[in-house]
């Protein structure tokens, strides 16, 4: 995210900033932490998320008949993985439920913090979902998919799919626009590690493992766009608070009246009086202008401007 505003006019001499400005609260601090930016509360629904919704009916339906099949690959890649050496299988086990029920767990509490309980209920309702999906595949197809056994699978949990990483990866996929960066690396490694050794520890099988993830994946595209998600774009009071760690005072900061997409544009006055404009840019918009980029490059002979490849780039574009 970059926050970027107008400079001073030339020749105006710029007044001294209070004491308490740049010093940010501790619980202030620990929310940037864990939390990315609330924005107010203010939340979107992509059109991608019914893509999303769609591809993931699409390979769960794949899925099946490849679980069925018992095909060699998935046999030669438990033969390779599996089953780990016994002094390590505690370790194993407990990634397992770390990277599944410890992430449930974290994340409700995580969660806790965003204003009016909005994180909480969406990563409520996309686990519920999740695990409603899970039994309508068990009801409709069998614990397994009907999937025969075989000796190469024995010692296997046959269930497809598995449905505590299918909670899990919603929840987590659910609650990831509230988080910030860095946790949600952390989130979507924790998860990842957790399907590993899934396997591994004979949790579940490959295909049983795939159908949890994408089920979840699914499952919470479904929730945001239903719900809605968070723009990841700050709001005014956010934006003030920002502003003054860089040891500078606005005042009066308000949403301009023209909006771009990924773009969140305020106006407000300086310590000395005189107007100034902030812009803040965020992932969306970088994103957006490259795939209207590759779009012209496919479509069209003239491909339009140049594709730039920072956000600093496109503000001074759009500003000259």
């Amino acid at each position: 995210m970059k926050v970027m505003g107008s400079p001073a006019p030339a020749g105006i001499e710029l007044t001294s900033v209070p004491d308490d400005i740049g010093h940010t609260s501790w619980s202030q601090r620990v929310r940037s932490l864990l939390l990315g930016p609330y924005g107010g509360g203010t939340t979107r629904r992509r059109a991608s998320d019914t893509v999303r919704v769609g591809i993931a009916a699409v390979l769960v339906v794949i899925c099946v008949p490849l679980a069925r099949a018992n095909t060699s690959v998935e046999i030669h890649v438990t033969d390779l993985i599996t089953p780990p050496p016994s002094g390590i299988h505690w370790l194993i086990t407990a990634l397992w439920f770390l990277g599944s029920v410890g992430v449930i767990v974290t994340l409700v509490l995580v969660g806790l913090l965003v204003p009016r309980l909005a994180a909480v209920r969406q990563m409520a309702v996309a686990g519920v979902a999740a695990l409603l999906e899970c039994l309508l595949l068990d009801a409709l197809l069998g614990s397994a998919a009907g999937r025969p056994p075989i000796p190469d699978f024995a010692g296997f949990n046959l269930r497809f799919p598995i449905l505590q990483l299918a909670v899990a990866t919603a929840v987590a996929l659910a609650g990831l626009p509230y988080l910030s960066r860095p946790l949600r690396r952390l989130v979507i490694g924790a998860v990842s590690i957790a399907a590993l050794c899934a396997v591994v520890g004979a949790y579940g099988l490959p295909l049983g493992v795939i159908a949890a993830v994408i089920v979840g994946w699914g499952t919470a595209a479904a929730c945001h766009l239903a719900m809605g998600a968070p723009n990841g774009l700050p709001s005014a009071a956010e934006v003030t608070d920002a502003v003054r760690d860089l040891q500078v005072e606005v005042h009066g900061l308000t949403p301009m009246t023209r909006q771009e997409w990924g773009v969140a544009s305020f106006a407000g006055t300086g310590a000395d009086g005189q107007p100034l404009e902030l812009a803040v840019y965020g992932r969306d918009a970088a994103d957006a202008q490259w795939l209207r980029k590759m779009w012209r490059f496919c479509i069209y002979r003239d491909s339009g401007p140049t594709l730039v490849l920072n956000r600093l780039q496109r503000w001074s574009t759009r500003r000259t």
